[in-house]
């Protein structure tokens, strides 16, 4: 144990200069540890301004929004570099480590729980993700929720998940689904979900990321039309009027995705006859992948014959 870490066990508090105040707790600390471990202690405890400085001299600190067990482990973790952390206490953890500008301790929580997304975790680790920044989590739970969205058909489950994340997924070629029925099916019941919760969306922006060449129009009819909160929202209702009429006649209007996803193993292609390359014009029959995003890919030829 070095010498720092010893100040924890000092129950006579002799050489403590300053206290935390969490609730009806009281933590006796030491000013510079706090100074050389938290931006945010270091500014009240060494504000610039004489003024400022005279009455930060041995002061009590009082936190709030902030439970004292986890209080007790960012402290643990300040005086010894090391805390315990659980699947109980890691988010307030990391909440306080956001809040009082820990990185080390918020770089700590963030590799726990990345060791510890799971099918059942990544719809709140990817919320506490977004609240505190951190990127890499973010991504690691969006990744799993593109590959178990097909499975999620429990509303509490879906009521989880934000907006801004059911935008993410909807939009992102990589979701995996058997059919574009199958995301249509969780986009309602997450939308139901919403509305029983008291939350607002706009639910067409969220329709438009909707590949609609792979949603029957007697399905849209059935299920979507008869919807009450689709039909209660006037561009809902223009919008999926539009699509019908696509899905009826064929012919696309701006706004409309038609693009099926990865993982149904549809494609969309076209067959070219005669390659013009600028020198000659060739007989070669060879077919384009239309759903090829960058350059390199949508030059990329498959000869037919």
């Amino acid at each position: 144990m070095t010498e720092v870490a010893k100040l924890l066990s000092d129950t006579t508090h002799k050489h403590s200069d300053v206290q935390l105040k969490v609730g009806g707790n009281i933590f006796y600390c030491h000013r510079l540890i706090l100074a050389l471990k938290f931006p945010y202690f270091e500014e009240k405890l060494y504000p610039s301004s004489s003024s400022s400085a005279a009455a930060a001299a041995n002061q009590q600190i009082i936190l709030n929004d902030i439970s004292a067990d986890t209080v007790d482990k960012v402290i643990q973790y300040m005086y010894t570099g090391e805390t315990e952390l659980s699947d109980g206490t890691v988010e307030n953890i990391l909440a306080a480590a956001d809040l009082l500008r820990l990185p080390a301790l918020m770089k700590c929580c963030a590799g726990y729980l990345t060791d510890r997304v799971s099918p059942d975790t990544c719809i709140g680790y990817w919320r506490v993700a977004e609240e505190v920044n951190l990127d890499a989590l973010a991504l690691a739970c969006k990744r799993l929720c593109l590959k178990e969205f097909g499975k999620s058909s429990s509303s509490s489950k879906l009521s989880r998940v934000a907006e801004k994340m059911m935008k993410e997924l909807l939009e992102d070629d990589e979701l995996v689904v058997e059919s574009e029925i199958d995301v249509c099916e969780t986009f309602m019941t997450w939308l139901n979900s919403q509305k029983e919760s008291g939350k607002s969306v706009n639910a067409q922006e969220l329709l438009t990321l909707i590949r609609w060449s792979g949603v029957p129009v007697e399905y849209i009819k059935s299920k979507l039309i008869t919807n009450s909160i689709l039909m209660a929202d006037r561009q809902c209702f223009e919008f999926l009027s539009k699509v019908i009429s696509y899905r009826l006649t064929g012919v696309q209007f701006s706004g409309v995705k038609t693009f099926h996803r990865l993982s149904t193993g549809v494609e969309q292609s076209v067959v070219i006859v005669g390659i013009n390359n600028g020198s000659e014009v060739s007989s070669d029959v060879v077919r384009v992948d239309l759903q090829l995003t960058t350059k390199s890919q949508n030059l990329k030829q498959y000869r037919l014959i």
